[in-house]
């Protein structure tokens, strides 16, 4: 929406604490996200490409998005493993819905294997399954946020109708996303093909570089990215 475009246009603090955070991960090859809530997945990030997307195309061959602030990349093939628990009022913003019961998600060797809770277990599931593929079920990219002022409630008072404002819940500061489906396009550079596209944002999650504390329960660890 127009009003959302003029809220989250390019900011030169989000863009240089984006670029910033883009340095550290991009000298990380393992990365581990855990929470209080039950959270502790586990990926290799290889020689992925490291993205950072702040609204403006500002270097040659660089493409960004206008709305979002965040760094990204994709693991692996069969590396992301562990859990993940979407704890209450983290966001499904593909479905424009926030969990109101803990789900927790099993990975294994890069898949889903399990996803149980109660009615938002079911409509992932069930979603999931609709795309009727394989590579559905498999983990795509991981995100973490970067602009502070980005809103997560926006999905809830602004504009409800599914994809609409997922750039606030992508780009809210310190967030971290797990994206379920396809990452075989030229930024990612990854192999999984699929249909699907489906972003799980979780708050007060914690983020290891290389065992080295980078995001604290959703602030970020290094002063100069506070």
């Amino acid at each position: 929406p127009l009003h959302t475009l003029y809220r989250l246009k390019a900011d030169p603090e989000v863009i240089d604490r984006t670029k910033k955070a883009a340095k550290y991960m991009k000298k990380t090859n393992m990365i581990r996200f855990v929470s209080d809530a039950g959270t502790d997945l586990i990926m290799e990030r290889g020689d992925r490409p490291v993205l950072s997307h702040y609204g403006v195309a500002d270097d040659s061959g660089h493409s960004d998005f206008w709305g979002v602030g965040m760094i990204e990349t994709a693991p692996l093939e069969g590396t992301l493993e562990g859990t993940m628990i979407l704890n209450t009022g983290d966001q499904m913003f593909y479905m424009a819905r926030y969990v109101e019961n803990p789900v927790k998600i099993t990975f294994k060797q890069g898949r889903i294997t399990k996803i149980s809770g109660g009615l938002d277990a079911f409509l992932i599931r069930k979603h999931i399954e609709s795309f009727n593929e394989e590579n559905a079920w498999k983990a795509g990219h991981i995100t973490i946020g970067t602009d502070k002022r980005a809103l997560w409630t926006a999905q809830a008072l602004q504009f409800p109708e599914p994809g609409f404002s997922g750039g606030d819940a992508e780009s809210y500061y310190g967030n971290v996303q797990v994206e379920i489906g396809c990452n075989n396009d030229v930024n990612f550079c990854g192999n999984n093909r699929s249909n699907a596209h489906l972003g799980h944002c979780m708050l007060q999650t914690s983020v290891y570089l290389d065992d080295a504390l980078f995001v604290e329960k959703g602030v970020f660890v290094p002063r100069e990215l506070q």
